[in-house]
């Protein structure tokens, strides 16, 4: 089956489920397992059920009017789900078992990793009001995380920390970013839960992206804490407007959200207006050594 305008298949992917009748205490059984095939989008989608083995087989690229067989696709997984809804994955190569777990991640998380992705490009303010706070009791003001995750997760550097990933790595995060692609292709923004249903902010997502969240995490064990004392920092002796008013007029600065590249340009102009209030300037150069 060939995704129209395409060589050949994007991925192949066998997800199968457990179901379990009853409980058991003693010697493990192994639950019955069902499955099904999932192909790349098309006007013809195949489905199949029954044994995964056999699934495999069916998935595999090819026609059958005699011509050769397509390339094999890009990703290949299995995802097998116990009868609890913990996932499995099985691969043969790191860009399936990324696209697996993507894939599966996206099922289980699609609006909270979509929430992430903003939170890591900072555009939080953009999309949740400037003063409002995440999920969690620790996090900042979205206005003052925005200008945090934007400072250390400038374009040249996340290019820099992609550069530095061995291909193992590289080719996990992109089967990841592959799958969670997938499932909202399938899904379509009207087809995710209530939390992120036909929401703005909910968006495909790139290598970049992921490897902006992975450096969240990072800054979490590094000063993300301290986020809102960053952003207040002044040098000494020196007077400045409340944190409120010089956080709106840096933050809300157009140049932030209009920049192609989402970051660098637009940031540094606005930064070096700034140097009088003291307050930005205080900032990167804290958050950069």
């Amino acid at each position: 089956m060939r995704r129209p305008g395409a060589s050949g298949c994007a991925f192949r992917m066998s997800i199968v489920s457990a179901t379990q009748t009853k409980q058991h205490c003693g010697p493990v059984n192994f639950p019955t397992w069902t499955a099904m095939t999932v192909l790349p989008p098309s006007p013809s989608l195949l489905l199949r059920t029954g044994a995964a083995a056999t699934l495999l087989a069916l998935a595999a690229c090819g026609d059958k009017d005699g011509t050769p067989a397509e390339a094999a696709p890009a990703y290949a997984a299995e995802i097998r789900r116990t009868a609890y809804g913990i996932p499995h994955i099985k691969a043969d190569d790191d860009g399936g078992l990324g696209f697996g777990i993507g894939y599966a991640y996206a099922q289980d998380n699609a609006c909270l990793l979509a929430e992430r992705i903003v939170t890591a490009n900072g555009e939080r303010a953009k999309y949740f009001g400037a003063e409002a706070r995440g999920a969690t009791a620790d996090t900042a003001p979205n206005l003052a995380s925005d200008f945090f995750y934007r400072l250390i997760n400038e374009p040249d550097a996340v290019a820099a920390a992609w550069q530095q990933q061995p291909a193992p790595m590289r080719a996990l995060v992109e089967g990841y970013v592959a799958g969670y692609n997938q499932y909202l292709e399938e899904r379509g923004k009207d087809g995710l839960p209530d939390a992120c249903k036909n929401a703005p902010w909910v968006r495909s997502m790139s290598s970049a992206d992921m490897m902006k969240i992975v450096r969240r995490y990072a800054a979490e064990g590094a000063g993300s804490h301290f986020i809102e004392a960053l952003v207040a920092a002044v040098p000494p002796g020196t007077t400045v407007p409340t944190r409120p008013a010089v956080l709106k007029q840096d933050l809300a600065h157009p140049a932030l959200y209009g920049s192609a590249d989402r970051g660098r340009p637009g940031l540094q102009a606005h930064c070096h207006q700034s140097q009088g209030q003291g307050r930005a300037v205080t900032a990167a150069q804290h958050t950069r050594r």
